[in-house]
């Protein structure tokens, strides 16, 4: 069976009802407010914007001037570009100097190394190979450093190395080739002696050595 109440107990449940829904509406917004509190940012000053770059009379940044100057190349005027009316000394020059980078160009050198015949020895002997020389190559010091510097540092495939060489030289040159061969030695060299390296059980630190143990 329903309770029955009358006009003046429901009155009063209703009221009591919406006194404590009004106190638990107080406890929610306090709680947002300290999390709001807790989580809130402080308002910094905001700060003077300034204007770009530096004050008037500041040391100057820019790049310095070189030391030397490998040509000069001159400008001059016979007439005048607006009447065409003959020009006499210049009164004034106008100076800027210039840095810039040459390209490089591929040199092509034939090493000769010269035989004799050893009347002492009686037999032929042949003069050493030059400084600068690659024996059984056919890129010089130079290329290789380079291309290993692009390889190993810069990480390039050998088909970007090539075509930057390409830009050097004649197109029909098979820079590739030679590049990929002369490149893989050293790494095929490295391989081997480093595997022989793993399966030694021996360190060696100068003229000595000892054994691993385990």
């Amino acid at each position: 069976m329903c309770a029955s109440f009358s006009k003046e107990e429901l009155i009063k449940i209703i009221l009591d009802l919406d006194r404590e829904n009004q106190e638990l509406r107080e406890k929610i917004k306090a709680e947002q407010q300290k999390r709001n509190e807790k989580f809130a940012k402080p308002n910094a000053p905001k700060k003077r914007r300034m204007r770009p770059g530096q004050k008037p009379g500041h040391v100057g940044m820019t790049r310095p001037v070189p030391d030397h100057i490998d040509e000069i190349l001159e400008q001059t005027l016979c007439e005048c570009p607006a009447c065409h009316h003959s020009l006499n000394e210049s009164v004034e020059v106008i100076e800027q100097v210039q840095e810039d980078i040459i390209p490089a160009h591929v040199r092509v050198r034939k090493y000769r190394r010269q035989r004799y015949y050893c009347q002492g020895c009686q037999k032929i002997v042949t003069a050493p190979y030059h400084p600068q020389q690659v024996p059984g190559g056919y890129l010089g010091a130079n290329v290789l450093i380079q291309a290993a510097i692009l390889k190993y540092h810069h990480c390039l495939p050998y088909e970007k190395i090539a075509d930057m060489f390409t830009f050097l030289q004649d197109p029909a040159v098979a820079w590739n080739n030679n590049l990929t061969e002369r490149m893989i030695r050293p790494h095929v060299i490295y391989r081997n002696r480093s595997s022989k390296l793993m399966a030694d059980n021996t360190i060696r630190a100068g003229k000595m050595s000892c054994e691993i143990n385990g």
